[in-house]
């Protein structure tokens, strides 16, 4: 949720006072995310973060619906095949 994230980041004194170094990437879904919220999140979190939407109804991987939304139906026609 890309408005949850630009919510979020404007809260960074919370941010700096919390430990993710548990965290390995962070997923943002349910809408498109601009390249400028992806590399805000990904300076303040210290992981990668990466765009996730579409396909909820999909089989099991969740990578199958990163990336473009094209992509993401190309992977899953793949699957059913």
């Amino acid at each position: 949720m890309p408005a949850v994230f630009t919510l979020l980041l404007q809260e960074r004194d919370l941010i700096e006072s919390l430990d993710f170094s548990a965290l390995r990437r962070l997923k943002i879904g349910s809408a498109p995310t601009p390249k400028e919220l992806l590399d805000a999140v990904e300076a303040a979190f210290g992981v990668p973060a990466s765009e996730s939407y579409g396909l909820t109804e999909g089989p099991g991987d969740d990578r199958a619906a990163a990336g473009r939304p094209a992509d993401a139906a190309r992977q899953l026609r793949r699957r059913l095949a």
